[in-house]
């Protein structure tokens, strides 16, 4: 019997810079032998399969893929996947990213080796994703929402990988980027350096980088930049203040270079950004 096609998918238009945020959910059913062909996306799409098999590439290596199976599509990687001819598959799928993305999807046993796994609760994995789904909407308090039960699903998927002795045990340098990523979120706002950050990970600076590099996919120098931005965000956000007031606050000590960054960053001057939230209180409020 042939399957019917559909697909539903719900976009975040309000895409800033977040440790973890969830950018567009969905769930599709696939026509016989369906296929995006290669491509390169900018950011992680996590998907569960409900029903149905296909096969996932990943730069050059294929994968095939079950009910019950969930994988992970990495950013700025060639990638592409293939419906069954006989079965195509039905999935639900997350696509989301920020600065702590890796390490937790790390954490939770992904690798390029292996972006398949068969997780022990498969239905509680896909339960997890349609309640994102129904917390979907473009308010700031749908969007934390979504976050929040975001963060259920990877600590479900955390616990299923310990359980497993697969991941926490294994990823060599896990627990030191986790120390280092402790004390940038309760220093951020001091005149901290990388050597600050090293030597409260217990290693070195060159250590130190390629542990970041390795879990994390940026240096230790931008992630502690993007972090200030992301607080900056917040700021501006709930209590606007003046640029130079706010680049002091989250640790920036020259208020031009804060600035420079942030548009480079977010792709708005800190003012426009402030401004746009400013209109968007008075559209809501009439």
């Amino acid at each position: 019997m042939k399957k019917q096609e559909y697909k539903y998918v719900f976009r975040n238009r309000f895409r800033t810079m977040a440790s973890m945020s969830v950018y567009r959910i969905g769930f599709t059913q696939c026509a016989s032998g369906f296929t995006r062909g290669i491509e390169v996306i900018n950011f992680y799409m996590f998907h569960y399969v409900v029903n149905g098999c296909g096969a996932y590439s990943l730069n050059g290596k294929h994968f095939p893929v079950k009910p019950g199976d969930t994988f992970l599509i990495y950013p700025n990687m060639q990638i592409s996947y293939l419906a069954d001819q006989t079965d195509p598959w039905e999935y639900c799928w997350i696509g989301f990213d920020g600065a702590d993305a890796r390490i937790l999807m790390d954490a939770a046993g992904y690798s390029l080796d292996k972006p398949v796994l068969h997780p022990n609760s498969p239905e509680k994995i896909h339960q997890l994703i349609m309640d994102i789904y129904q917390c979907r909407g473009q308010e700031i308090y749908q969007l934390i929402s979504m976050t929040a039960k975001f963060y259920s699903l990877l600590a479900c998927l955390i616990e299923d990988a310990a359980r497993k002795s697969q991941a926490l045990t294994s990823l060599t340098g896990l627990a030191h980027a986790q120390r280092a990523c402790d004390f940038i979120a309760n220093n951020y706002s001091e005149p901290i350096t990388i050597e600050d950050i090293a030597s409260h990970a217990n290693l070195s600076r060159s250590q130190l980088y390629r542990v970041f590099i390795k879990h994390i996919s940026v240096s230790p120098l931008q992630y502690l930049r993007e972090f200030r931005l992301r607080q900056a965000c917040t700021i501006m956000q709930q209590h606007p203040e003046s640029i130079k007031n706010i680049a002091y606050t989250v640790g920036f000590d020259n208020p031009l270079y804060f600035s420079t960054i942030f548009k480079r960053s977010i792709g708005k001057t800190p003012s426009e950004y402030i401004c746009q939230y400013k209109n968007k209180d008075i559209s809501d409020k009439n």
